[in-house]
């Protein structure tokens, strides 16, 4: 299993953007690091908040790129509706079980292959078109 470190390299530029990726992140990680006194494994309603705030995200970020006609944006929501499949998928499976730490490092690994590749393409289209 990996430590994983949020840093500069996964920023985007565009504020919004990078809150929710860092959300997002942040909460896998800890809920990677396992069940602890002070990090409990994650309730129903905390997997379902992760989940509300993924599929969100999605729409938020497809929503910009067509505002600024971002010419991947078809590949980009493939690749969102692959990911979000994937997630629920996971997320029902777990449902009343504990969540392997083998299953949040694979959607973590997901989701950091994702943000380092289609989204900083779309990020550097972004920063011409002036999005900050």
């Amino acid at each position: 299993m990996t430590d994983y470190l949020w840093g500069e390299s996964p920023l985007t530029g565009i504020v919004f953007i990078d809150d929710e990726h860092e959300e997002i992140f942040s909460t896998l990680a800890a809920w990677l690091k396992g069940p602890s006194a002070n990090n409990p494994q994650p309730t129903s309603n905390e997997i379902q908040r992760l989940v509300d705030v993924w599929i969100k995200h999605f729409r938020q970020e497809e929503a910009l790129l067509v505002r600024h006609n971002y010419p991947g944006l078809d590949k980009q929501k493939a690749d969102h509706l692959s990911m979000e499949r994937k997630i629920r998928q996971f997320f029902s499976k777990a449902a009343g079980e504990p969540i392997s730490a083998a299953d949040i490092d694979a959607l973590l690994k997901m989701f950091i292959a994702h943000t380092l590749g289609p989204d900083m393409a779309y990020s550097e289209f972004q920063k011409g078109e002036g999005v900050r």
